[in-house]
C-alpha cells in the first residue's frame, strides 16, 4: 500500500519548505497542490530528485468546492487512502491593499478558514489509520483579540464544528455592518491584520473541536502548528525566520509516530504545544461578594494550579516595562509548561498601592503597602479561594450553576511568590479552625491541597515574612502532603531585611521537626542579592 501526503498551497513559501522536508522524510508519494496549475509543475520539478519521496502536482483552489472534490476523487481512485494531510494554503491581504475591512474579513474567512474546513470535510473519510492532520495556524489569532464574552464561546468544551461556523460567519456580518467593535470583535485599529488574525482563530478553534470528533480508536491526531513569522511572500523580507524554519513543525506535527495519542487538537510552536487558551476573567465573584480578576491557563486539566504573583506583577500594559516579561499573562504560559494537564488560575491582587505594591485584601488584612496582619484567623482566604475556582472552572467550562462542577475533585496545588506567599501564610492561620472540625465547610476543599509552594516569601513589613509559631506549622506538616520552599539571596541574604532569612530557617526546620515531607532549595546562591534573579526563580523552580 503506497503512504499518500497532500499539502495545500506547497508551491511557495512555507508550503513549499514542507513539501521539500518531507520529501527527505516521507515514504511515499507527495501531492503538491497549487491553485496555479503551472506553478504547482514548476514547485514539483524543482524538488523532484532532492529527496526519497514522489511528487506529483495537483490543481486545487480550496475555495471551490470542485476542486476539493477533485482531488478528493484523484486521491480515492489511485491511492485509496490518505496518510497525511497539511492544510496550509492561506491568504493575508495587507492593509495597503486599499481593500476595505469587510470585504478582507470575507475573503480571510473564506480562504483560511472555511477552506480549510472544506478541504477537512472532503478528505477526512479518506484518512487511514494512524494518519496525520496539519492546519498551519497563527499566534496572532489568539484569544486575547475578542472580547471576554466571545473567548467564552471560543473556549468551550462544548463547542461544535456548527457552533464555530456560526461565530466566524457572525463576525463577518458584524464586519460588514460596521458592529464589529460593539460585538466584541476586533476592528482595524485594535489589532494587527484583524481579518487574517480572526480566520486564524477560527482555524485553531476549529482544531480542537474536530480532534475531539475524531474516533480515537484509529490513532488519528490532528494539530494546529504556528510556524511563526517567516520571510516569505506573505510575511515580508524583514521577518524574523526563515521559511525553512516555520516548516520544521508543520513536518514534525505531519510524521508524528505510529500509536502516538499526545499531542492532539493543539496548537504546536517549535515542536511544543503552545497555550493559546488564556482567558483573562475581570472581576469573578469569590466569598461573600469579594472579587478578583483570574487569568486562566491550561486544557485537558487533572488538577488546579493557583499562583499569587508579587509586589509589581500586574497585566503587562500596566507594567514599567523594564520588568513586562513577568506579567501576570506570561506567568500563566510559564506555568501551563511547569504544570502540563493542569487549570492554571494566576490570581490578580485585589488592588495596587501606588501602582507597585500588590495587596491581597480579599484574602488577607493588610495596610496601605499590603503588609499582611494574620491575627483574624477567620478572616476567609480558604473560602475566598474556593469559591474563587468554582466561578473560574464554570466560566470557562461554560457549567450551568444547576451542574456539577467537574473539577470537584481535583488536586489543588496552591504557588505564593514574593508578597503573593501572604495569601499561603493566612491559609496556614485557618487551617486549624478547618482540620480541628471548627469550620467544616471546608473539610472536602483542604484534603484536595496537594502541595504548596513557597517562592522566595517576602514584604516590606519588619516581620512575619515566616510563619514561625509552632502552634500554626503543627497543622500544615500534618494536612498539606507536600511543602516546596524555593528562595534566592534577594530576600534570604538581604542584610537590610535580615529577619527573612532567619524567620525562613525555623519556617523550614520546625516543619522538619514535625514530620512535614518538605523540601528547600536555593537557586542563584552564587550570585549577589539581586531582582533579576528574585524574578528568574519564576523559570527555575
Amino acid at each position: 500500500m503506497t503512504r499518500v501526503a497532500v499539502v495545500t498551497g506547497g508551491n511557495r513559501g512555507i508550503g513549499f519548505c514542507i513539501v521539500k522536508q518531507l520529501s527527505k522524510q516521507f515514504d511515499g508519494v507527495i501531492i503538491l497542490t497549487a491553485r496555479d496549475e503551472k506553478q504547482g509543475a514548476d514547485a514539483c520539478a524543482k524538488i523532484k530528485g532532492d529527496g526519497t519521496a514522489d511528487i506529483e502536482s495537483h490543481q486545487l483552489d480550496i475555495t471551490s468546492q470542485e476542486n476539493i472534490a477533485q482531488l478528493k476523487d484523484h486521491v480515492k481512485e489511485k491511492f485509496g487512502g490518505l496518510d497525511v494531510l497539511v492544510n496550509n494554503a492561506a491568504i493575508l491581504i495587507p492593509s495597503s491593499s486599499g481593500i476595505s475591512y469587510a470585504s478582507n474579513a470575507e475573503l480571510c474567512v473564506k480562504t483560511n478558514f472555511f477552506g480549510t474546513l472544506d478541504v477537512c470535510k472532503a478528505m477526512f473519510p479518506l484518512l487511514r489509520d494512524q494518519a496525520r492532520v496539519v492546519n498551519v495556524s497563527s499566534l496572532m489569532g489568539s484569544l486575547k483579540i475578542v472580547d471576554p464574552s466571545l473567548q467564552k464561546k471560543f473556549n468551550s468544551p462544548k463547542l461544535t464544528v456548527n457552533e464555530c461556523v456560526a461565530l466566524m460567519n457572525k463576525y463577518v456580518s458584524d464586519v460588514k455592518a460596521g458592529k464589529a467593535k460593539e460585538n466584541g470583535w476586533p476592528d482595524e485599529n485594535s489589532v494587527q491584520s484583524p481579518a487574517y488574525s480572526m480566520s486564524k482563530l477560527g482555524v485553531t478553534v476549529l482544531t480542537t473541536v474536530m480532534a475531539k470528533e475524531l474516533d480515537s480508536k484509529r490513532g488519528i491526531l490532528l494539530n494546529a502548528v504556528c510556524p511563526g513569522w517567516c520571510r516569505t511572500d506573505m510575511g515580508g523580507p524583514k521577518a524574523q525566520r526563515s521559511p525553512e524554519t516555520g516548516a520544521r513543525t508543520c513536518v514534525y506535527a505531519a510524521l508524528l509516530p505510529p500509536n502516538q495519542t499526545s499531542p492532539n487538537g493543539r496548537l504546536l510552536r517549535d515542536e511544543k504545544i503552545w497555550q493559546w487558551k488564556q482567558l483573562v476573567l475581570r472581576n469573578v465573584e469569590g466569598y461573600e461578594g469579594r472579587r478578583n480578576d483570574l487569568i486562566f491557563c491550561g486544557s485537558e486539566g487533572q488538577q488546579h494550579v493557583v499562583f499569587f504573583p508579587g509586589d509589581i506583577q500586574n497585566y503587562a500594559d500596566e507594567m514599567d516595562k523594564n520588568w513586562k516579561q513577568w506579567d501576570l499573562e506570561t506567568i500563566a504560559k510559564l506555568l501551563d509548561k511547569r504544570f502540563p494537564n493542569s487549570f492554571i488560575w494566576v490570581v490578580r491582587p485585589s488592588r495596587y498601592h501606588i501602582k507597585t505594591f500588590s495587596c491581597y485584601n480579599n484574602f488577607v488584612e493588610a495596610n496601605l503597602f499590603g503588609v499582611p496582619d494574620h491575627r483574624n484567623t477567620e478572616y476567609g482566604a480558604l473560602l475566598h479561594l474556593k469559591a474563587l475556582i468554582t466561578s473560574g472552572v464554570r466560566q470557562v467550562l461554560d457549567i450551568p450553576e444547576k451542574e456539577e462542577d467537574i473539577t470537584s475533585d481535583f488536586p489543588i496545588i496552591i504557588i505564593g511568590f514574593s508578597k503573593g506567599c501572604c495569601v499561603l501564610n493566612q491559609i496556614i492561620h485557618e487551617l486549624s479552625s478547618v482540620t480541628t472540625g471548627i469550620d467544616a465547610r471546608l473539610n472536602d476543599f483542604v484534603s484536595r491541597i496537594s502541595a504548596m509552594y513557597w517562592l522566595d516569601g517576602g514584604h516590606s513589613g519588619e516581620a512575619n515574612t515566616w510563619i514561625t509559631d509552632e502552634k500554626y506549622l503543627y497543622y500544615l506538616a500534618k494536612h498539606i502532603p507536600s511543602i516546596r520552599v524555593h528562595v534566592t539571596p534577594y530576600q534570604i541574604k538581604d542584610w537590610t531585611r535580615p529577619w527573612i532569612g532567619k524567620e525562613e530557617k525555623i519556617f523550614v526546620d520546625k516543619l522538619k521537626a514535625l514530620g512535614a515531607n518538605v523540601k528547600v532549595r536555593e537557586h542563584f546562591g552564587d550570585k549577589d542579592p539581586s531582582l533579576f534573579y528574585h524574578f528568574k526563580l519564576l523559570e527555575s523552580f
